[in-house]
């Protein structure tokens, strides 16, 4: 009761503010997101609830009459409920991407500025906000199909729900090719240590990540339009070697390819727009010193696949994360890989309002030896303003 309390005075926050700024200028977008979790099958049957509520405030500076294109970004979010993944299904992956301890946190704060073909942000920003991402990909539930594993299972990275600064630089070389490169601080801790978000100490022994996307936009026969990232990352600080934790290497480096491809756009019956992307990504990352060192995913998501007045989207994907082969042979606990398989379907009932049940199969849970299966379904219910 009392999360729908504070949901409810957000929006109507919003709406207030809204009324009294100049629309032109502000941006702000609220959002609460429940899930409703059941494990059918695995270590342990149980069910569970989580949430999230989203705020985000923008400021284009132009249209606030400061100075030319400059915006100003802030988002907090709350989280609350049980953490499934932690608690009971006992995945690597996290099966449920608004998963976190409970609490009240900054996300994001920065300041983006354009100039020509060249933009520069810095402040507190989520690395997955550009990086590591495909449109299709984020369609599905599970948390692999974000930051892939390769890169966020082997030391801290400025995702959600734990952010840190960053640098970010991007320029676009034309309609089609761009590049993108960012250095954030190498340690944003934990929801532990740094549970507001709010700890901006830079530590020179935390080292810095560095990370670099070349992309390729394509749109065959001027309507199947497509992007493909090429990626590779670089974390300054030393590690122990994954089998003698008397050795250490200084750095820590991986790369990933990403492919999100429409083969279907066409409009429909309903005069909505039918369309069927596949996507692909793939990571790897150094295997002296990591648990995960490879990462494989691919799906489809087809929206608008019934014909009706509501919008609604259909989408299977499969993700596997795989367990350092030395680990294997220095730890009998560990399996090869944790496979997580995901059907979704996500019906749009109004502007402001969605439904999405979920399925997921979650073989070799925890890429434990024990090679327990997990089936687990869960309903997102979406609101927004």
């Amino acid at each position: 009761m009392r999360i729908l309390i504070v949901f409810i005075f957000l929006v109507a926050s919003s709406l207030y503010l809204s009324a009294q700024l100049n629309d032109s200028a502000f941006s702000l977008e609220t959002m609460y997101r429940g899930d409703v979790v059941h494990c059918f099958k695995g270590l342990k049957t149980s069910s569970a609830y989580l949430g999230q509520i989203d705020m985000a405030i923008s400021l284009d500076t132009r249209e606030a009459k400061l100075w030319k294109n400059g915006l100003m970004h802030v988002h907090i979010i709350n989280n609350h409920g049980n953490q499934p993944s932690e608690e009971f299904v006992k995945d690597i992956q996290t099966f449920d991407n608004i998963e976190a301890i409970s609490a009240t946190r900054l996300l994001q704060l920065w300041y983006k500025h354009n100039i020509n073909n060249f933009t520069v942000t810095i402040g507190q920003h989520d690395l997955n906000s550009i990086f590591c991402n495909s449109e299709s990909a984020s369609f599905f539930i599970n948390s692999s199909f974000g930051v892939m594993h390769s890169v966020s299972y082997n030391f801290p990275v400025s995702i959600f729900p734990i952010t840190t600064l960053g640098l970010i630089l991007q320029y676009n070389l034309n309609d089609k090719y761009s590049i993108q490169t960012a250095a954030y601080n190498g340690n944003p801790g934990d929801e532990t240590n740094n549970p507001y978000n709010t700890n901006w100490v830079l530590d020179k022994s935390n080292g810095f990540i560095y990370i670099a996307d070349f992309i390729v936009n394509t749109n065959f026969n001027n309507k199947l339009r497509g992007q493909y990232k090429l990626g590779a990352f670089y974390h300054s600080s030393r590690f122990n070697s994954i089998t003698d934790i008397n050795k250490t290497y200084l750095g820590n480096n991986g790369f990933y390819i990403i492919a999100d491809q429409a083969i279907i756009n066409k409009t429909n019956t309903s005069q909505k727009t039918n369309k069927l992307n596949i996507f692909v990504k793939l990571g790897y990352a150094d295997q002296k010193i990591n648990m995960v060192n490879y990462f494989g995913a691919m799906g489809l998501h087809y929206s608008n696949i019934f014909t009706n007045k509501f919008d609604n989207n259909l989408g299977i994907a499969i993700a596997s994360t795989y367990i350092n082969k030395k680990l294997q042979k220095a730890n009998n606990e560990f399996t090869s890989n944790e496979t997580a398989i995901e059907l979704s379907y996500n019906l749009q009932l109004s502007s402001i309002f969605s439904i999405q049940p979920d399925l997921q199969y979650i073989i070799n849970t925890g890429a434990n030896s024990k090679k327990v299966n997990s089936l687990i379904g869960l309903i997102r219910f979406t609101i927004m303003h």
